[in-house]
């Protein structure tokens, strides 16, 4: 299958979360001081590597939100202590 036959959308969402998840890399190497390689891009772009990261950095997400919820007793309370922690 080449490029020309794959739905558009579905080109431009991997391409997407491609990007997402290099930064996502990008800070994370960042934090640890060390370089990201230069071929990541291409690396997380094979074999769909970058969208299964992606969905484990959001069920992570999703579950790190359900944890809060749970504790803050309900949405309304943990949307304020969110904001309080987040606010400048």
């Amino acid at each position: 299958m080449t490029a020309a036959t794959l739905d558009p959308k579905k080109c431009w969402r991997r391409k997407v979360i491609a990007e997402i998840t290099l930064a996502h890399v990008e800070h994370i190497a960042q934090q640890l001081e060390t370089a990201v390689p230069g071929d990541a891009a291409r690396f997380l772009n094979e074999q769909g590597r970058a969208y299964e990261l992606w969905k484990v950095m959001m069920r992570a997400a999703e579950e790190y939100i359900k944890t809060e919820l749970r504790e803050a007793g309900s949405p309304r309370e943990y949307a304020r202590a969110w904001a309080a922690a987040h606010s400048r």
